[in-house]
């Protein structure tokens, strides 16, 4: 079996959960002995090189890995240019894989790159079958704002249609199944998904904590889809002798509260010294709106953080009341009374949620989720 992975690109050439995702699938599928094909898009022709040597790869893969790099179009300016955008990327895509004469077995597309190949096999062009991950489908959750509206409903179309005309859909589980559901995706060509950990992240047992406080962490973007604006209010409810607070994030120092138990660390990109933070902490907070499902949970389970975060997009495959708390929604009012419940539990409580959480992530190693990644392809073939 051979294995195309379509990607607007990949870590470490582009930043965001996509392409850490799509980078992370390619080399672990490599690992578990699967030949990948990687189709992928960077920014300028000056990053091609190093793309297509798979610089920043482990060395262990690059053999295994057939690496075919795209320079991104152009954006354009007008409403709706992301959508058109996308489709040029991935008429490339596809013009760039039928020149290289690759024979694969399966097309695994993220996002939309899957539209231009979806379209060729409609037209009797003989390629494999296309199973596309559309990750959280955030188009179809709660919208923030009126410019986050008009992205939505730029989007959904799109999304929908290439959901219903693909001939697989993956999905993470959770709330994002029952929207691939209600886009009339029937249930067997729904495949399921999930995120991955490294498993240098993975502790043994959970680290034992001599704090006299409840400590609290966010990681994340300054966005009201995040949830930051929440937790803030929540905070200030909050006697300061009994919490302490880090944030993780470029949060703009014009929007940070000035109390003695909350910390801004900014953005932390090294991972040694973010699993050092992480080991501070007992409690991850993530009050999203809208959400796939977040690494930076698996990350914290990984370190034997409890959880309270709201049920959206996949969180509740992986928060529960086990080893956290699962909120139906965003609000100030719930966030504060979940972070006043999550201060009084006992020591003995908070120990068995921060192992449940640990125990969970095991689930959730890549290796782990290229083997279920490569049952699901055998079950397509």
């Amino acid at each position: 079996m051979q294995v195309l992975i379509v990607a607007d690109g990949v870590a470490p050439y582009a930043v965001g959960g996509i392409q850490k995702y799509s980078a992370m699938l390619a080399i672990w599928l490599a690992r578990v002995g699967v030949p990948v094909c990687l189709v992928h898009a960077v920014d300028d022709d000056s990053k091609v090189p190093a793309a297509e040597r798979l610089e920043g790869f482990p060395e262990d893969v690059r053999e295994a890995i057939r690496s075919i790099v795209i320079v991104r179009p152009t954006a354009g300016r007008l409403p709706g240019h992301y959508v058109r955008d996308s489709l040029k990327l991935s008429e490339r895509m596809l013009a760039a894989y039928t020149e290289a004469g690759i024979r694969s077995d399966l097309i695994a597309a993220q996002g939309q790159t899957g539209r231009a190949f979806i379209r060729a096999r409609k037209r009797g062009v003989a390629l494999p079958p296309v199973a596309i991950h559309a990750h959280g489908y955030e188009m179809f959750q709660s919208p923030q704002g009126l410019r986050g509206r008009l992205e939505q409903w730029l989007l959904r179309p799109t999304f929908a249609r290439l959901s219903k005309e693909a001939d697989f859909v993956f999905s993470f589980g959770g709330q994002i199944r029952k929207i691939v559901r209600g886009l009339g995706v029937p249930e067997q060509r729904i495949l399921s998904a999930r995120n991955g950990i490294e498993p240098e992240w993975l502790l043994e047992k959970p680290l034992e904590s001599d704090a006299q406080k409840r400590r609290f962490l966010f990681v994340g973007r300054y966005e009201r889809r995040k949830g930051v604006e929440a937790i803030h209010a929540a905070i200030e409810k909050i006697p300061v002798s009994r919490t302490e607070f880090r944030f993780i994030g470029p949060i703009p120092p014009k929007k940070r509260l000035k109390r003695s138990d909350v910390c801004y660390d900014g953005l932390v990109r090294d991972s040694v010294q973010l699993r050092s933070i992480y080991d501070t902490c007992d409690i991850l907070l993530c009050p999203s709106y809208s959400e796939g499902m977040p690494t930076v949970i698996l990350e914290a389970m990984a370190r034997g953080l409890a959880v309270i975060a709201t049920d959206v997009g996949a969180v509740a495959e992986i928060v529960s009341d086990q080893n956290g708390i699962l909120l139906p929604e965003v609000g100030v009012g719930a966030l504060h009374e979940a972070i006043e419940t999550a201060i009084n539990w006992t020591d003995e409580e908070l120990a068995s949620k921060q192992s449940a959480s640990l125990e969970h992530c095991r689930k959730y190693t890549w290796e782990a989720v290229a083997k279920e990644t490569l049952r699901s392809f055998e079950q397509i073939l």
